[in-house]
């Protein structure tokens, strides 16, 4: 399903095909993107300043869908060159609940949210967009490097295009290279692959500031994979994949006491 395999499609052969995901987020850093927290403080907490703080209880969605049309063409029996294309629609809206947490002033008119003429602690903000369009393409060679009876050894190389808009979360707005190696083992019933791959990548305004555009170096990862495939029928394959990555120097988010008066 994700993994790649050591086989190659032959020379002067190709493949032509069409893949439909749908993504859900959950969580970050291991808390609930429907609860998470974050506190604002005023502009100049220290002495002559104030120590009233606004804390957030967020509820976000972000949903994403990709539509990715593939096509592979057998150069020689032991190359492949490949191209993937995806149509991207990433969907992103929050419900922030407000409220004004009343530290160093006591007066409700220092700090309020206004609604109409009536003065409040508290406030929901929402706010959402959505976008669609073509996400970053991937241009990729593999080369089968061994091949005995039942097993198969292949090296390749993934580029990825910044062709997605980042601004849109609909790509990542940097040049992506990722050299990979993809073992295959081959039986009647079962057939196992193995692949890994270290993908390293450019600078990217998302690992920057988005309000400057000041780019800064997007993480690079380690990506592996490891899946079976089962011959149900002679028409039917299961396929199971198991997906692993290690992000390097990368930012996280993660929840720790606010103390207001600190």
């Amino acid at each position: 399903i994700f993994g790649e395999r050591a086989e190659t499609i032959g020379r002067h052969k190709f493949s032509f095909g069409i893949a439909w995901q749908h993504f859900t987020f959950d969580e970050i850093g291991g808390i609930d993107l429907d609860a998470l927290p974050a506190v604002f403080t005023h502009d100049d907490p220290a002495p002559g300043g104030k120590a009233d703080v606004v804390t957030t209880l967020n509820d976000l969605s972000a949903k994403l869908d990709q539509v990715t049309t593939f096509l592979t063409l057998g150069l020689t029996d032991r190359l492949d060159l490949s191209i993937a294309i995806p149509l991207v629609h990433a969907e992103l809206s929050v419900d922030s609940t407000a409220t004004v947490r009343r530290v160093g002033t006591v007066d409700p008119k220092v700090h309020y949210f206004a609604d109409g003429q009536d003065l409040g602690d508290g406030r929901v903000f929402s706010s959402g967009a959505d976008a669609t369009g073509v996400g970053d393409i991937h241009l990729r060679g593999k080369m089968r490097v061994f091949r005995a009876e039942s097993t198969a050894v292949a090296l390749g190389l993934d580029l990825r295009f910044p062709s997605g808009d980042e601004d849109d979360l609909l790509g990542t707005g940097a040049v992506g290279l990722a050299p990979f190696v993809a073992v295959t083992t081959s039986g009647k019933i079962i057939s196992t692959h193995v692949d890994a791959s270290y993908q390293w990548n450019g600078d990217s305004v998302l690992a920057g500031d988005l309000e400057t555009r000041e780019k800064g170096d997007l993480p690079d990862q380690l990506l592996y994979v490891a899946g079976l495939d089962f011959a149900v029928h002679d028409r039917v394959t299961l396929a199971i994949d198991l997906l692993g990555q290690i992000q390097f120097d990368s930012p996280v988010v993660s929840a720790v006491e606010f103390r207001a008066l600190d």
